[in-house]
């Protein structure tokens, strides 16, 4: 469908290298950053965050213009999955951590934990990453925050699914807690 060509084109460069991938980002961007469809937003938003720190804050402004007006992805053509599902271009689960990495990068951090929240829901609640990322952020903002995440996930089902690697986290947190760990920007970013 024509309203899915940006959509296409984009998941088709996910495996491409090199300056064709760049090529093709530009491409994507010059082609579709003015459309309304939101498939080409999104297909925009991917292709900036591919780019590079320098087009963080527009990745971000386009994944959050896909999210207030959302449109189903489409399947890919041909291909399944290993569950017998088709794939999608792109998953919700995707779109979210890339937010939350954009966002943490971008060292705004309580957006990056908001959208790594929505993460266990989106991936069945079956990564443990969906659960430590979050952790890993409050240690920037405040290391006790970070203990305490820890200490109340240890309370919820999924620290018997995952007890190995919340325990691994919740060690490590204490210990940077027990050295008085603040975090600090290696540098901060062009305003």
């Amino acid at each position: 469908m024509d309203n899915e060509k940006a959509i296409m084109l984009m998941f088709n460069n996910t495996s491409v290298i090199g300056e064709q991938r760049h090529s093709n980002n530009w491409n994507i961007i010059n082609g579709y950053s003015n459309s309304e469809n939101p498939l080409d937003i999104l297909a925009v938003a991917v292709s900036y965050e591919r780019e590079g720190a320098e087009y963080r804050k527009k990745a971000i402004d386009y994944y959050e213009k896909f999210l207030e007006n959302p449109s189903e992805i489409p399947v890919v053509p041909n291909l399944i999955g290993t569950n017998g599902k088709p794939i999608r271009c792109i998953s919700l689960w995707q779109i979210y951590s890339s937010l939350a990495d954009l966002y943490e990068k971008e060292y705004e951090f309580k957006n990056a934990i908001k959208y790594l929240k929505k993460l266990p829901k989106e991936s069945g609640y079956k990564n443990s990453a969906d659960y430590t990322r979050v952790g890993n952020v409050l240690a920037k903002i405040d290391i006790n925050e970070c203990v305490k995440y820890y200490e109340d996930l240890m309370t919820k089902p999924a620290y018997q699914k995952f007890k190995r690697q919340i325990d691994i986290c919740y060690s490590n947190a204490l210990e940077k807690q027990s050295k008085g760990y603040v975090f600090k920007p290696r540098k901060t970013t062009k305003k």
